[in-house]
């Protein structure tokens, strides 16, 4: 029989099992959690796997320009393989071969929808502008080897995003975020990557 308590209340017995408000808040905080982790692993939408891809290309000519300025004996060069969607990341004096990745202790090679770039499946290389080859480099003071601002185009189905690189700084960064269309496969206004927040009026 049930022990009362207070009119009428009953009081949990020792084999009763309930949560309570706290530890079911938790477990719905952490189902949460788990799934804005798992949603961009598991699909999400082309807009999102661009904008990743973007910024891991961004990170990794980074990376590439530092290793330049570090080691000014052999600087860096990052080779775009458009084919296959990828790009590797080598010293200047043997450019087909990647340096170790030191995250991962494996060849310094990215390539979409695979390893660490898994999560970005359908992302490819659709075109760059790099001097006429598929090679940037970088100098012993982060500089390009390019006269011109180089370019990376990504596209996620019908969605591109350009990452630009400053020939004398050498500073990478996400440009332009446009919508393909059939009938207008570049269209005259691209929609800003990172749109600037106006002034309240």
């Amino acid at each position: 029989m049930p022990i009362l308590h207070r009119e009428g209340e009953r009081l949990a017995a020792a084999g009763d099992k309930a949560l309570t408000l706290v530890e079911l808040l938790i477990v719905i905080m952490l189902v949460a959690i788990a799934a804005t982790l798992a949603i961009p692993m598991l699909g999400g939408t082309n807009t999102t796997r661009l904008q990743a891809a973007a910024r891991l290309l961004v990170a990794d000519l980074g990376f590439a320009q530092a290793e330049s300025i570090t080691h000014a004996d052999d600087p860096c060069v990052v080779t775009f393989d458009q084919a296959n969607g990828s790009y590797a990341v080598a010293r200047s004096s043997a450019p087909g071969t990647p340096i170790t990745d030191p995250a991962a202790n494996q060849p310094y090679v990215t390539q979409f929808g695979t390893g660490r770039a898994a999560g970005m499946a359908g992302v490819s290389i659709q075109e760059y502008s790099l001097g006429g080859d598929n090679r940037l480099g970088f100098g012993i003071y982060g500089q390009t080897d390019q006269t011109t601002p180089a370019t990376i185009t990504l596209q996620a189905g019908t969605v591109t995003m350009t990452v630009k690189v400053d020939a004398a700084s050498g500073e990478a960064s996400i440009r332009d975020l446009r919508e393909l269309t059939p009938a207008n496969p570049i269209p005259a206004d691209p929609i800003p990557a990172d749109p600037i927040p106006l002034p309240p009026s």
